[in-house]
């Protein structure tokens, strides 16, 4: 084999190699943050009483980890620690749980807006439930005080 047929055989191999590296960083080092959900529609609008009750005791719900949901309530707690926002919502006085929904970047602005007793409807992915229910890429879908 000539050295030229060796070198683009080598050549090509390694650019294979960059591009499979460069794809693989993306995908495992990807920001939760960078998921677009401005122009999704919700799979389910609920208010976060409702949200919690249907939760229960034991954290089972029929929504899926990954679906967007519109979710209503009352602010209860704004957190601005580790140069994240989060905001709380009030759940269930039943089952003492919350919603924490941890805000996109973009919402710095509107954030400066809400106060505690707002009543605001966000938009986030539901991720799951643990002590309260977990929403991440959140966005003020409406406020009212």
């Amino acid at each position: 084999m000539s050295n030229l047929k060796r070198n683009g055989i080598g050549i090509g191999a390694l650019t294979i190699l960059i591009v499979a590296v460069f794809w693989l960083f993306k995908v495992i080092y990807q920001q939760p943050g960078t998921v677009d959900i401005v122009n999704q529609d919700p799979l389910y609008d609920l208010d976060a009483t409702t949200f919690m009750e249907l939760v229960g005791k034991n954290g089972e719900i029929s929504i899926a980890p990954e679906s967007v949901v519109e979710i209503k309530g009352v602010v209860k707690e704004i957190n601005y620690l580790n140069n994240r926002v989060t905001i709380l919502l009030e759940g269930s006085e039943t089952y003492a749980s919350h919603v924490i929904c941890d805000m996109q970047s973009t919402q710095n602005d509107a954030m400066a807006q809400i106060e505690i007793r707002d009543t605001v409807t966000l938009k986030g992915v539901y991720k799951g439930f643990l002590k309260d229910a977990i929403f991440l890429n959140c966005l003020i879908a409406e406020q009212r005080p």
